[in-house]
């Protein structure tokens, strides 16, 4: 049990402590987690609902990249159903606006003022005394004058019926929804988590249900999204500005085809060392990404030159290898060893560093080593065919 929690159950034992993280991003959420709502589509009973919950909840308990998973949805709530006899109210005289208001005001309560008072405004609410309002008895106790100016009990017009009912009704875009709250188990990234969620959802539902994200989640999701377009419409961006700066079509494709030999390197390094896929990681092989097109522009731009003199692609492709392994080494060399520290750190927020640290000094060791090999290959096959 958290410190915290043994603090307050020793002050009030009777008391049901939930110990939540803030939202990282103010305004989005109210506390931290993943928010999600089941969206009830076709429009279930309250007791198919419940049914439903309880799969689901249950599902996301066993899924190991889940945590505290919570859900707010209940039946057991009681309920008053009140049925005003307007005929009745008719003959005996009393006004229907009369009945209603006196309910309102004496179990609902109704704002009738306003007062300041050491520079803050207080509202002044009109409401009928807990032990008058408590069951529903209380009727009884209620009495309205009617137009003969005799007092009527209000339980003479109105009966009530005790039941129960869910505790609050929740719309989310429009639709019936149930919300679920989750963390991530030590270990796994949120994307991991909302995969879980989602595939916890759709093994436990029928038709009629659908998963919508909210808060940050949502943010995240979109992100997550524009992530792989993003990354698309660079690597476009800068396949263009080689062909402009080679004036060929294929050799481009030499640097383009030597990345994916750092995002391998930095991937296997995450899953080597157990890390979770995070935005953290996903910079991390940004990094990796630049160096190692970086690398295999060092080699291509010198080969095309010793091509433009005259050499075969073969032995321009190895002199560049050659004359340029020493700047690369020293680069990537530097590199990594300045990362060393994020893949290597520990204590508050240790986590976020060796996510990106471990990616970069992987990646880029792994790019560096393979990448001065795979480059002249990849030169030579692409110099041929132009």
């Amino acid at each position: 049990m958290h410190p915290l929690e043994e603090a307050a159950k020793s002050i009030v034992p009777e008391a049901e402590v939930f110990p939540v993280n803030p939202p990282s991003i103010s305004g989005l959420g109210s506390t931290g987690g993943i928010s999600m709502y089941l969206q009830d589509v076709t429009g279930h009973t309250d007791e198919e609902l419940l049914s439903v919950v309880q799969k689901v909840t249950a599902a996301m308990e066993e899924r190991k990249e889940l945590a505290d998973v919570e859900s707010e949805f209940s039946i057991s709530a009681p309920y008053v159903d009140f049925d005003v006899s307007e005929d009745k109210a008719k003959e005996m005289g009393v006004d229907l606006t009369d009945v209603y208001h006196a309910m309102q005001v004496n179990f609902g309560g109704e704002e009738i003022n306003n007062f300041t008072r050491f520079d803050q405004v207080y509202k002044v609410v009109l409401q009928g005394d807990a032990s008058y309002r408590s069951g529903a008895d209380a009727l009884g106790l209620i009495f309205l004058r009617n137009e003969a100016g005799t007092m009527v009990p209000l339980s003479t017009l109105v009966r009530a019926e005790e039941s129960s009912g869910p505790t609050s009704i929740t719309r989310y875009n429009g639709v019936r929804s149930i919300y679920f709250k989750a963390v991530p188990e030590d270990g796994y990234s949120v994307s991991e988590a909302m995969d879980a969620m989602e595939k916890a959802v759709a093994g436990s539902v029928t038709e009629g249900f659908q998963a919508a994200w909210a808060g940050e989640s949502r943010q995240g999701k979109e992100a997550q999204k524009a992530v792989l377009f993003l990354l698309g419409l660079s690597l476009l961006c800068v396949f263009l500005c080689m062909v402009a700066l080679y004036e060929s079509v294929r050799l481009p494709f030499v640097v383009l085809l030597s990345v994916p030999v750092g995002i391998g390197g930095a991937l296997l390094s995450e899953m080597a060392a157990r890390q979770a896929g995070s935005i953290y990681m996903q910079i991390g092989i940004l990094l990796v990404i630049a160096l190692a097109a970086k690398n295999a522009i060092l080699i291509v731009e010198f080969a095309k030159e010793r091509m433009e003199r005259g050499a075969s692609p073969l032995h321009a492709v190895m002199t560049a290898a050659k004359l340029r392994l020493r700047p690369i080494l020293m680069t990537s060399i530097a590199f990594v060893a300045g990362c060393l520290p994020l893949a290597l750190a520990s204590g508050v927020g240790a986590a976020a560093r060796n996510n990106m640290g471990i990616a970069v000094t992987g990646g880029m060791t792994i790019a560096t080593v393979l990448g001065i090999f795979i480059v002249p290959v990849l030169f030579v096959l692409m110099a041929k065919r132009s």
